[in-house]
């Protein structure tokens, strides 16, 4: 074999191992939240409440009549509140339609998360496991603890 063949020989072994591997994976992007925000509206008492939490803890509560309560959550509540919506779980509930069942005296309870939006009529069942779960750290911590 002459030295120039074997060097192309050498140059093919090179070219088609550089093109055997795969390019390294690139980390999924993080989803970057800087509120989550829930409403309650409607049912039989009329809600109008707001509520929007923050990354460091703090909240922030309206309602209709022009009351304002703020305070500051846990720094454990915190974590699990922004813990379960970045979860990707979390992200595929956001995107799935929205239950709609036929309650009048019930509240539409709404939570948004980055560009995301997702809610229920509260008189199911059906409430996407995580949605839930956040919205029950929500009431039980902050909104049920609110003076009346």
């Amino acid at each position: 074999m002459s030295s120039r063949t074997a060097w192309a020989v050498l140059g093919l072994a090179f070219l088609v191992a550089g093109c055997s591997t795969a390019p390294p994976e690139s980390p999924a992007p993080t989803r970057v939240i800087t509120s989550i925000v829930l409403d309650r509206t409607g049912g039989d008492v009329g809600l109008d409440d707001h509520l929007v939490l923050n990354p460091n803890g703090d909240w922030v509560y309206t309602d209709g009549k022009g009351r304002r309560e703020q305070g500051v959550l846990a720094a454990g509540k915190t974590a699990d509140a922004y813990g379960i919506a970045s979860g990707k779980e979390f992200a595929r509930e956001l995107a799935a339609p929205m239950a709609s069942p036929h309650c009048v005296d019930a509240p539409l309870l709404r939570l948004t998360v980055g560009n995301g939006s997702a809610g229920y009529v509260d008189c199911t069942d059906e409430v996407p496991v995580h949605l839930g779960q956040l919205v029950e750290i929500l009431q039980v911590e902050i909104l049920n603890k609110l003076p009346r």
